[in-house]
């Protein structure tokens, strides 16, 4: 017999196979499922789950990152809604407030119109007053002249 026929008759379990270059045995599948499990199980514990662990980490990350963003946006909304309402009141307050100024300040010039409109009334009536006074008087005066005038004229005349 030759050598390796020696060794697949003398392999685990004694059953055996020869095709050539392929040969079969009973503890060569049971072998290689042991080392595929071993291999499995060793990829999994050393490889596959820290990277899972480490992928899911990241996806919860990522997802209370949403989730505060979404918190965020939501806030950001209703400060910006408070923000356009205090706005409003705000230009509110302020036509208001130049509405008043205007209208105090257009009462104060129509008072002031009204002061100056009286003064100069009066100072119009005293200037009347005055001027016709002073008419009056030029009257008496020319009256008084013409009667001199007169009485000059009259003696000249007769005399």
């Amino acid at each position: 017999m030759d050598f390796k026929q020696t060794i697949i008759e003398n392999a685990w379990g004694g059953f055996a196979v020869d095709y050539g270059l392929l040969h079969f045995q009973l503890a060569t599948p049971i072998v290689t499922l042991v080392i595929i499990f071993i291999v499995y199980r060793s990829l999994n514990s050393f490889l596959f789950q820290p990277v899972l662990r480490t992928i899911e980490q990241r996806e919860k990350f990522v997802q209370d990152r949403r989730d505060r963003v979404a918190v965020l946006t939501k806030e950001i909304e209703t400060l910006g809604h408070q923000l356009d309402q205090k706005l409003h009141v705000a230009r509110s307050e302020v036509a208001h407030v130049m509405n008043e100024a205007y209208e105090q300040s257009h009462k104060q010039r129509e008072e002031t119109i009204l002061k100056q409109r009286d003064l100069l009334e009066k100072e119009a009536r005293s200037a009347h007053e005055r001027l016709i006074s002073e008419t009056d008087q030029a009257r008496a005066t020319l009256q008084q002249l013409t009667e001199e005038l007169s009485e000059r004229t009259v003696d000249r005349l007769l005399n």
